[in-house]
């Protein structure tokens, strides 16, 4: 054996074993001849990675951050024993959501799933009715489930850098919807009679999408404290009012209302 020192072998079998355990993360390629397939390493890392439900009972979270491609069954399994509020799996490469996760439906208040290579969400989200904060920015979606529109108590939703090109339906029933970051997708028209029905948004954000026109009845939503529109093609507003602030973009929108 050449890729143990012959010190480590004298120190008997606890070192050995210590030694050979701290190997097991080691980057793929470390052992010539037994190369790990990329199934492998995720695999491994996985496992290594799981904390167990003390930990998850302790910090309320279930988090897994790995670029990878599955998420370990057990590591969800703990979390539903555990109780989780929150659940992170973002900055993996998942193209669906684990079917295991509805497990957790019934403690999670904040799911955090973005930068992934998700095309589609299942409907069974619908049933996350505690759920406060959804985050799926960064993936391939193009709609979202009309059963998100069950979601009475959602605060915040985040589905920036996606391929929206319109804002899904459901969000317009989100009663309680504070926040809706939008940016950075292909949105090319908005539906103010939907927006209006957000009684208590305060930020949309729908910077650097497609859209070609503002509705002046947009500057009815008086609720609004922070608009954000910049990076569209629309010729007005002009870029000087966008740059004054939300108060002002309102404002002249409610202006042209008159006008028309």
């Amino acid at each position: 054996m050449r890729l143990i020192r012959r010190d480590i072998i004298q120190r008997g079998t606890v070192q050995l074993l210590k030694y050979l355990r701290s190997r097991v993360s080691a980057p793929v390629n470390t052992f010539p001849g037994f190369e790990n397939t990329p199934a492998d390493t995720n695999l491994i890392m996985g496992e290594k990675s799981i904390p167990d439900k003390y930990q998850m009972r302790t910090s309320q979270t279930m988090s897994f951050n790995e670029k990878a491609s599955e998420i370990p069954e057990k590591l969800i399994e703990n979390a539903a024993e555990a109780e989780v509020r929150t659940v992170d799996l973002s900055k993996n490469i998942l193209t669906e959501v684990p079917e295991k996760l509805e497990i957790l439906s019934r403690h999670v208040s904040e799911i955090m799933i973005g930068m992934n290579r998700l095309t589609s969400l299942p409907n069974w989200f619908g049933k996350f009715h505690r759920l406060q904060f959804l985050d799926v920015q960064g993936n391939q979606l193009s709609d979202l489930p009309t059963d998100l529109a069950e979601l009475l108590y959602l605060r915040e939703i985040n589905i920036s850098a996606n391929r929206f090109e319109q804002l899904p339906a459901c969000v317009y029933d989100m009663k309680q919807l504070e926040i809706l970051m939008a940016s950075d997708n292909k949105i090319s028209s908005l539906y103010v009679e939907g927006l209006s029905k957000l009684e208590r948004i305060a930020v949309l954000d729908l910077h650097n999408n497609n859209i070609d026109f503002v509705p002046p009845l947009l500057g009815n939503m008086t609720q609004l404290r922070n608009l954000q529109l910049n990076g569209n093609p629309f010729r007005v507003p002009r870029r000087a009012i966008l740059d004054k602030g939300t108060y002002e973009i309102l404002d002249y929108l409610r202006s042209r209302i008159i006008n028309e």
